[in-house]
């Protein structure tokens, strides 16, 4: 059972971003949006902030802070934010609280330039609930992501300068996030059309259902040894790669990855009502932006399952399945423009199972969490 200021403050917070998607769409000027968008960024930054012990990275992180000087840090970008904040005298709150700063800020600054604000509307709630726990857990990781977002709105604008800075920027807080670049890229420029769900659906039931877990952990660890990684400055996954036997073999399987079945199949079911009704609301109302990251999810998805609970591989294919909330939110809009048809009926029926699925998680997040702890715990 989580605690009661742990259950207040995040139902809170969950209430907040809802209000923001409300009234964001009422706010076409940059400088009243972001008047509205200071309130919850404000509220996740100290919340976020002053979180303690929660996700698998925040111990190590906390104590890389607290001994910058006699630790290696490959990463030179996130060396560099971390010796400017011990310089300004921030301590280890301080750095968690920038770190959700640069979070917040990004992901909502890449919907708010990528989409029409109401596209946007409801995609600021999906991508809280789509990144939230990821962000607790891989935080460098995440620090660097909403960079290459932003480095994505840029490109799609052809402002390649500003782009390839923020791409540089975020391969040296994180390299690994450079991993769904080429993937926009590809999706983006030369592969305009969007896969069908007749191939994605009996795809995503074999890698949750047919194929046994682990499968393809070996091919995969062969594909990227065929990499020079280090030449990227990528020295993390080589150490994964270098040390595979341990990343890969029978005990490197994340025992809080093991599902039941009842739990798996509920993930299955939102993968594939997701597919399901973005698919429809492209077909509806296409959108190449939004089409990029629906073919984007379907491999993630695949992926995601087909790699389930190795670490290495997670770490990476985590970064295509959390897109989700763009086409889902776009079908949110769709869904919100349509007449009553027997289309809108069926794009109904997928949004509540979809949401559904999101909101029991987060519910059993909000009031079963026995790691709910702050600073002040």
């Amino acid at each position: 059972m989580s605690s009661i200021d742990f259950i207040f403050i995040y139902l809170f917070m969950f209430f907040i971003f809802y209000i923001f998607c409300k009234k964001s769409v009422y706010y076409t000027s940059n400088s009243n949006f972001w008047q509205l968008a200071i309130i919850p960024i404000i509220y996740f930054v100290i919340i976020e902030g002053c979180r303690y012990g929660r996700g698998v990275d925040y111990l190590s992180y906390k104590y890389r802070f607290e001994h910058i000087s006699t630790l290696y840090e490959s990463q030179k970008g996130f060396l560099w934010l971390m010796q400017i904040l011990r310089n300004i005298g921030c301590n280890y709150v301080g750095a968690f609280m920038t770190y959700a700063l640069i979070f917040i800020v990004c992901n909502i600054l890449f919907i708010r330039t990528t989409f029409k604000k109401d596209e946007a509307q409801w995609m600021y709630l999906l991508m809280l609930l789509s990144m939230l726990i990821k962000s607790e857990a891989l935080i460098r990781q995440y620090i660097a992501l909403p960079i290459i977002f932003v480095s994505f709105s840029a490109m799609f604008k052809r402002k390649w300068i500003t782009a390839l800075l923020l791409l540089f920027i975020a391969i040296n807080i994180h390299s690994g996030t450079i991993v769904m670049y080429p993937l926009v890229l590809f999706f983006y420029f030369l592969f305009r059309n969007v896969i069908s769900p007749k191939y994605i659906i009996p795809l995503l039931f074999m890698a949750y259902y047919i194929i046994p877990t682990g499968s393809f952990s070996n091919l995969g660890i062969n594909f990227l040894s065929f990499f020079n990684l280090s030449t990227i400055g990528n020295e993390g996954l080589n150490t994964y790669i270098e040390n595979s036997d341990r990343w890969l073999g029978a005990d490197s399987f994340i025992e809080s990855a093991q599902q039941t079945q009842f739990t798996k199949t509920l993930q299955f079911i939102f993968d594939a009502c997701t597919i399901l009704v973005s698919y429809k609301a492209l077909k509806i109302k296409s959108n190449e932006i939004v089409a990029t990251f629906f073919n984007i999810i379907s491999i993630g998805f695949i992926l995601e399952r087909s790699f389930f609970g190795y670490e290495i591989f997670q770490r990476m294919t985590g970064q295509l399945y959390i897109m989700w909330f763009v086409p889902l939110g776009y079908a949110l809009y769709v869904y919100h423009q349509l007449q009553w048809t027997k289309e809108k009926s069926q794009m109904k029926l997928l949004l509540l199972i979809a949401l559904g699925y999101q909101i029991v998680f987060y519910c059993r997040f909000i009031f079963l969490n026995p790691k709910a702890m702050f600073i002040w715990s």
